[in-house]
């Protein structure tokens, strides 16, 4: 119950209110403040029947006033509770971050009332769990956090748009479910990991475009900025050639991208390097002229490069020059 009074009188005179439910006081003789809220309030167990409240001024010639009330009661929901590790996870996660979201009460429930950002997944038998996180554009600065980790049923991940700083931190690559992860335009720094890479050949769609910190070297075993290529490793890659080259030009045929890019600046979105018998001028120049037809910017490296002889530069700078590419 709110209560505010209203009238301004002298020292000797007060308007003291007592309140009582059903004829037993739930609060002791007070008097309301001028101009200003008072408030009193009780708990009790609702059992059915009927609940009388009074307010009266004992002594005084002031009639009694009320303000407002307010009634409340406990709602039973009919769905279980969002699983505890998630919740102990994403409050961290407000916590560290300071959040200003209308993230109160349960994450997941009731669905209607899901936190702003979050979607979850459901089950007859077990708790709700967080699925999905959308914290772009939210102010997030600092290193990403560690209680991260423990939203191990999180597929989608987006903290883009933020000025987080700092290593991608390698639990990022053994989250099991995560299959979309979009950390562009931070400030991140440091090398890809390797497990994130391979996961992106597994199925993840990695963003990491608008970090200029981050390191552009593509991971390869690096000596004085070059490396050799085997005979044997060139049969091997114009065997998965043949077959990727099938699949884009398939692809090509029905009007579908082979997979997103971004270009940056004046770098290719494809590399062509491989050796073998009647590659440079059948298969690899097919290729090669229907991406370029499409509009897939291309590198084709240096055609007097032989079988186990040293990788150009030229290959490597246009690696780096072109590191912004979303996978897959």
């Amino acid at each position: 119950m709110h209560f505010a009074e209203v009238e301004e009188y002298s020292a000797s005179w007060s308007r003291e209110l007592t309140i009582t439910m059903n004829g037993k006081f739930i609060s002791t003789p007070f008097d309301p403040h001028y101009l200003r809220t008072t408030m009193t309030n009780t708990t009790f167990t609702a059992e059915g029947g009927k609940y009388y409240f009074s307010i009266s001024t004992p002594g005084t010639t002031y009639q009694p006033i009320l303000n407002a009330f307010e009634i409340y009661m406990a709602k039973e929901f009919l769905v279980s509770e969002t699983n505890q590790q998630d919740v102990e996870a994403i409050t961290n996660l407000k916590s560290t971050y300071k959040i200003i979201k209308n993230w109160q009460g349960d994450p997941c429930n009731p669905q209607v009332y899901l936190w702003e950002g979050v979607k979850c997944s459901y089950s007859d038998n077990d708790s709700a769990r967080i699925i999905s996180l959308d914290l772009s554009q939210s102010g997030l600065t600092g290193e990403i956090a560690a209680s991260i980790a423990n939203l191990t049923m999180i597929q989608t991940l987006d903290l883009s748009n933020n000025n987080l700083s700092g290593q991608i931190p390698e639990y990022l690559s053994q989250l099991p479910k995560l299959n979309v992860l979009n950390l562009e335009n931070n400030e991140l720094t440091g090398s890809v990991l390797v497990g994130l890479i391979a996961k992106g050949k597994d199925g993840l769609s990695l963003s990491l475009c608008g970090n200029p910190s981050l390191s552009k070297q593509v991971p390869y075993e690096k000596k004085k900025n070059k490396f050799s290529v085997p005979v044997v490793v060139s049969i091997i890659v114009m065997l998965l050639v043949s077959s990727i080259a099938a699949a884009i030009l398939w692809k090509l045929k029905k009007g579908h991208a082979v997979w997103k890019y971004r270009r940056v600046d004046k770098g290719h979105d494809v590399f062509l390097s491989f050796r073998g018998q009647d590659t440079r001028k059948g298969l690899a120049r097919n290729l090669y002229e229907a991406l370029e037809e499409k509009g897939i910017k291309t590198f084709f490296d240096d055609e007097t490069l032989k079988a186990g002889d040293e990788i150009a530069l030229a290959l490597l700078d246009a690696i780096e020059a072109c590191w912004c590419i979303k996978i897959p």
